[in-house]
Protein backbone atom coordinates (compact mmCIF):
# COMPACT_ATOMS: atom_id res chain seq x y z
CA UNK A 1 0.00 0.00 0.00
CA UNK A 2 1.11 3.61 -0.57
CA UNK A 3 -0.21 7.37 -0.47
CA UNK A 4 -0.11 10.00 -3.30
CA UNK A 5 1.91 12.73 -1.87
CA UNK A 6 2.48 16.01 -3.65
CA UNK A 7 4.16 19.46 -2.30
CA UNK A 8 1.07 22.12 -2.21
CA UNK A 9 3.72 24.81 -2.59
CA UNK A 10 5.52 23.25 -6.13
CA UNK A 11 5.12 25.25 -9.20
CA UNK A 12 2.56 24.29 -11.49
CA UNK A 13 3.92 24.54 -15.46
CA UNK A 14 2.81 21.50 -17.15
CA UNK A 15 -0.99 20.21 -16.94
CA UNK A 16 -2.22 16.64 -18.52
CA UNK A 17 -6.08 16.58 -19.43
CA UNK A 18 -7.98 13.53 -19.28
CA UNK A 19 -11.19 13.05 -21.16
CA UNK A 20 -14.48 10.50 -20.69
CA UNK A 21 -13.86 9.89 -24.43
CA UNK A 22 -17.15 8.66 -24.85
CA UNK A 23 -18.66 12.70 -23.57
CA UNK A 24 -18.98 14.60 -26.25
CA UNK A 25 -19.83 16.84 -23.77
CA UNK A 26 -16.04 16.16 -22.17
CA UNK A 27 -14.28 16.47 -25.34
CA UNK A 28 -15.36 20.33 -26.19
CA UNK A 29 -14.75 20.90 -22.47
CA UNK A 30 -11.01 19.82 -22.77
CA UNK A 31 -10.35 21.60 -26.45
CA UNK A 32 -12.11 24.37 -24.44
CA UNK A 33 -9.79 24.14 -21.41
CA UNK A 34 -6.48 23.30 -23.50
CA UNK A 35 -6.76 27.00 -24.92
CA UNK A 36 -7.32 28.56 -21.76
CA UNK A 37 -4.30 27.26 -19.90
CA UNK A 38 -2.67 27.64 -23.73
CA UNK A 39 -3.52 31.03 -23.68
CA UNK A 40 -2.18 31.87 -20.13
CA UNK A 41 1.03 30.30 -20.98
CA UNK A 42 0.99 26.81 -19.43
CA UNK A 43 2.47 23.52 -21.05
CA UNK A 44 -0.49 21.22 -21.94
CA UNK A 45 -0.82 17.42 -22.72
CA UNK A 46 -3.55 15.76 -23.91
CA UNK A 47 -4.40 11.81 -25.03
CA UNK A 48 -3.81 11.36 -28.51
CA UNK A 49 -7.16 9.99 -29.29
CA UNK A 50 -8.64 13.25 -27.53
CA UNK A 51 -6.94 15.52 -29.65
CA UNK A 52 -8.02 13.14 -32.76
CA UNK A 53 -11.98 13.18 -31.81
CA UNK A 54 -12.51 17.56 -30.89
CA UNK A 55 -9.27 18.39 -33.45
CA UNK A 56 -7.53 20.14 -30.43
CA UNK A 57 -4.50 22.39 -32.48
CA UNK A 58 -0.75 20.56 -31.76
CA UNK A 59 -0.06 24.31 -30.74
CA UNK A 60 -2.11 24.46 -27.77
CA UNK A 61 -1.20 21.54 -26.41
CA UNK A 62 1.18 17.63 -26.74
CA UNK A 63 -0.34 14.91 -27.65
CA UNK A 64 0.52 11.92 -25.75
CA UNK A 65 -0.61 7.98 -25.44
CA UNK A 66 -2.80 7.73 -22.02
CA UNK A 67 -0.44 5.44 -20.65
CA UNK A 68 2.99 7.87 -20.44
CA UNK A 69 0.38 11.29 -19.67
CA UNK A 70 1.45 11.75 -16.30
CA UNK A 71 4.96 11.98 -17.06
CA UNK A 72 6.82 15.29 -16.37
CA UNK A 73 3.40 16.75 -15.34
CA UNK A 74 2.44 18.79 -12.14
CA UNK A 75 -1.24 18.51 -12.58
CA UNK A 76 -3.82 16.10 -13.85
CA UNK A 77 -7.41 17.91 -15.10
CA UNK A 78 -9.84 14.60 -15.25
CA UNK A 79 -13.19 15.73 -17.54
CA UNK A 80 -15.64 13.22 -16.75
CA UNK A 81 -16.92 11.38 -13.88
CA UNK A 82 -15.22 8.86 -11.02
CA UNK A 83 -14.90 5.97 -13.28
CA UNK A 84 -12.77 8.08 -15.53
CA UNK A 85 -10.97 9.71 -11.88
CA UNK A 86 -10.04 6.00 -10.97
CA UNK A 87 -9.20 4.82 -14.94
CA UNK A 88 -6.65 8.06 -14.52
CA UNK A 89 -5.15 7.22 -11.39
CA UNK A 90 -4.77 3.23 -11.94
CA UNK A 91 -2.54 4.61 -15.35
CA UNK A 92 -0.38 6.63 -13.07
CA UNK A 93 1.34 3.67 -11.90
CA UNK A 94 1.43 5.97 -8.18
CA UNK A 95 3.40 8.68 -9.92
CA UNK A 96 3.43 12.02 -7.86
CA UNK A 97 1.08 14.15 -9.92
CA UNK A 98 -2.08 15.92 -8.43
CA UNK A 99 -5.57 14.92 -9.92
CA UNK A 100 -8.30 17.46 -10.34
CA UNK A 101 -11.84 15.69 -10.98
CA UNK A 102 -14.63 18.11 -13.47
CA UNK A 103 -17.49 16.15 -12.94
CA UNK A 104 -19.14 16.42 -16.41
CA UNK A 105 -23.16 16.23 -15.05
CA UNK A 106 -23.52 13.15 -13.23
CA UNK A 107 -22.89 12.76 -9.38
CA UNK A 108 -19.43 12.07 -8.52
CA UNK A 109 -17.93 11.88 -5.07
CA UNK A 110 -14.33 11.93 -6.63
CA UNK A 111 -15.11 14.72 -9.57
CA UNK A 112 -16.49 16.96 -7.45
CA UNK A 113 -16.10 19.93 -8.30
CA UNK A 114 -18.99 21.45 -11.41
CA UNK A 115 -18.22 22.20 -14.88
CA UNK A 116 -19.44 25.56 -14.23
CA UNK A 117 -17.30 25.86 -11.97
CA UNK A 118 -13.99 24.76 -14.01
CA UNK A 119 -12.41 27.67 -14.92
CA UNK A 120 -12.96 29.67 -11.50
CA UNK A 121 -11.74 27.22 -9.67
CA UNK A 122 -8.95 26.29 -11.80
CA UNK A 123 -7.87 30.14 -11.35
CA UNK A 124 -7.62 29.44 -7.81
CA UNK A 125 -5.56 26.11 -7.99
CA UNK A 126 -2.94 27.86 -10.39
CA UNK A 127 -2.90 30.82 -8.27
CA UNK A 128 -1.49 28.48 -5.03
CA UNK A 129 -4.95 28.86 -3.28
CA UNK A 130 -5.20 24.98 -2.36
CA UNK A 131 -4.68 22.05 -0.50
CA UNK A 132 -3.80 18.63 -1.54
CA UNK A 133 -5.61 15.59 0.12
CA UNK A 134 -3.73 12.86 0.27
CA UNK A 135 -5.03 9.15 -0.56
CA UNK A 136 -4.31 5.48 -0.33
CA UNK A 137 -3.36 3.47 -2.82
CA UNK A 138 -3.71 -0.42 -3.40
CA UNK A 139 -0.71 -1.98 -5.23
CA UNK A 140 -1.90 -5.42 -6.70
CA UNK A 141 0.01 -8.57 -8.12
CA UNK A 142 -0.64 -11.70 -9.77
CA UNK A 143 1.70 -14.08 -9.15
CA UNK A 144 1.00 -18.09 -11.18
CA UNK A 145 3.52 -20.46 -10.43
CA UNK A 146 6.05 -18.05 -9.43
CA UNK A 147 6.11 -15.83 -12.52
CA UNK A 148 3.96 -12.50 -11.73
CA UNK A 149 1.87 -12.30 -14.52
CA UNK A 150 -0.23 -8.57 -13.73
CA UNK A 151 0.43 -5.45 -11.34
CA UNK A 152 -1.01 -2.73 -11.11
CA UNK A 153 -1.48 -0.03 -8.69
CA UNK A 154 -5.44 1.12 -7.73
CA UNK A 155 -7.45 3.83 -5.89
CA UNK A 156 -10.76 1.94 -5.25
CA UNK A 157 -10.12 -1.91 -4.91
CA UNK A 158 -9.02 -5.51 -5.97
CA UNK A 159 -11.38 -7.78 -6.81
CA UNK A 160 -10.82 -11.64 -7.08
CA UNK A 161 -13.36 -13.77 -8.35
CA UNK A 162 -13.42 -17.06 -10.82
CA UNK A 163 -14.02 -14.34 -14.05
CA UNK A 164 -16.74 -14.86 -16.60
CA UNK A 165 -18.03 -17.95 -15.17
CA UNK A 166 -19.94 -17.19 -11.93
CA UNK A 167 -19.24 -19.76 -9.56
CA UNK A 168 -18.34 -19.97 -5.99
CA UNK A 169 -14.29 -19.75 -5.33
CA UNK A 170 -12.03 -21.26 -1.99
CA UNK A 171 -9.40 -19.07 -1.21
CA UNK A 172 -6.65 -17.99 1.76
CA UNK A 173 -6.48 -14.39 2.99
CA UNK A 174 -3.23 -13.53 4.91
CA UNK A 175 -1.78 -10.18 5.83
CA UNK A 176 2.13 -9.96 6.24
CA UNK A 177 2.31 -13.28 5.47
CA UNK A 178 0.22 -13.91 8.54
CA UNK A 179 -2.79 -16.53 8.42
CA UNK A 180 -6.32 -14.74 8.68
CA UNK A 181 -8.97 -16.73 8.00
CA UNK A 182 -10.48 -19.00 4.77
CA UNK A 183 -13.36 -18.96 2.87
CA UNK A 184 -15.59 -20.60 -0.28
CA UNK A 185 -17.65 -17.35 -1.62
CA UNK A 186 -18.35 -15.49 -5.34
CA UNK A 187 -15.16 -13.67 -4.62
CA UNK A 188 -12.88 -11.01 -1.96
CA UNK A 189 -12.79 -7.32 -2.11
CA UNK A 190 -9.78 -5.50 -1.20
CA UNK A 191 -10.59 -2.03 -0.52
CA UNK A 192 -9.09 1.79 0.33
CA UNK A 193 -10.87 4.06 2.53
CA UNK A 194 -11.61 5.83 -0.57
CA UNK A 195 -13.48 2.27 -2.25
CA UNK A 196 -15.24 1.78 0.64
CA UNK A 197 -16.35 5.08 0.75
CA UNK A 198 -17.74 4.54 -2.47
CA UNK A 199 -19.27 1.24 -1.84
CA UNK A 200 -21.02 2.66 1.22
CA UNK A 201 -22.64 5.92 -1.13
CA UNK A 202 -24.09 3.34 -3.67
CA UNK A 203 -25.93 1.58 -0.94
CA UNK A 204 -27.47 4.65 0.08
CA UNK A 205 -25.21 4.94 3.13
CA UNK A 206 -23.20 7.83 4.36
CA UNK A 207 -19.35 9.28 4.02
CA UNK A 208 -17.14 6.78 6.15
Amino acid sequence: MTSLPHSASAPIVHIALVTKRSDQRALESTKWLAGWLFDRGYQVTVTEDAAVAIDIPKTWAKRQKQSHLHENQDLMVVLGGDGTFIAASRHMGGADVPLLGINMGRLGFLTEIPHAEMAETLENVLAGHHSIEERMLLETTVVRAGEQVFSAFTLNDAVIHKGEIARMIEFAVEVDDQFVCTSRADGLIVSTPTGSTGYALAAGGPII
